[in-house]
């Protein structure tokens, strides 16, 4: 994209099915960037992507794409009811399409939030079309973004800086939901606090384009002096 250098470079990792990665790192190392290219946005430059022994490329694009779901940075929250907003497309007003909307919510931790609304998952977010629309707080409306992610049902999950404007212990509540929603998934958290990264079965740390640690949150604290300095200096001001 007429870059004069690598956005990312020498990656070399191997993915287990089912586990829980945090991706972490100083802005403009290259997270996003990682993740885009994960989930087939981008292509690469050099080198390969595989499943397997299957160079991604090689799959239908579609197919490919629906093997994830997502909450990006600057996801969306639509001026239509709840259950269209977790559903969307494919919500329909019938029984069982309700039934499993409720069932994403509850696992959202927001069910009894939006019950709890005059019309359920009825009630629109946002009021252009209707004045009795509500407008839901930060943590709430990622929750609701959180059941359009199950409802979708993908293999692999990607959450994307998805607390970053919530304090401290709204996102310790948010990360406990994700954390209990993904079981058997294969989850990447990106994050730039590292609150999240006790939490993952591994820890991908990205400094300026490269991956500087690939492990245990203990062991990179133990290994990896960069990410220990980076830890240091985010965790004084929680002590």
């Amino acid at each position: 994209n007429g870059l004069e250098s690598d956005v990312l470079k020498h990656i070399n990792l191997h993915i287990e099915r089912q586990k829980f990665y945090v991706i972490v790192g100083p802005n403009g190392a290259g997270k996003s960037t990682f993740i885009k290219l994960l989930a087939r946005l981008y292509d690469p430059s050099e080198g390969e992507i595989a499943i397997g022994d299957k160079n991604i490329q090689l799959y239908n694009y579609q197919s490919y794409h629906d093997l994830f779901s997502a909450i990006m940075q600057n996801y969306k929250i639509f001026d239509y009811t709840v259950g269209e907003n977790v559903a969307l497309d494919k919500y329909e007003d019938t029984p069982e399409c309700r039934c499993r909307v409720l069932q994403c919510l509850e696992t959202a931790g927001i069910k009894d939030k939006i019950l709890s609304l005059e019309k359920g998952i009825d009630t629109r977010l946002g009021r252009a079309f209707d004045d009795s629309g509500v407008y839901l707080s930060g943590g709430e409306t990622q929750k609701v973004a959180f059941a359009r992610v199950l409802y979708r049902d993908s293999d692999i999950i990607i959450l994307d800086e998805p607390s970053s404007a919530l304090d401290a212990f709204a996102e310790n509540n948010l990360l406990e939901v994700f954390l209990k929603g993904t079981k058997g998934k294969t989850v990447f958290y990106i994050s730039h606090r590292l609150s999240a990264a006790k939490y993952a079965d591994k820890v991908i740390f990205i400094k300026d384009g490269v991956v500087e640690g690939f492990d245990s949150h203990n062991n990179l604290i133990e290994n990896c002096p960069n990410y220990k300095d980076m830890y240091d200096a985010q965790a004084k001001h929680y002590r």
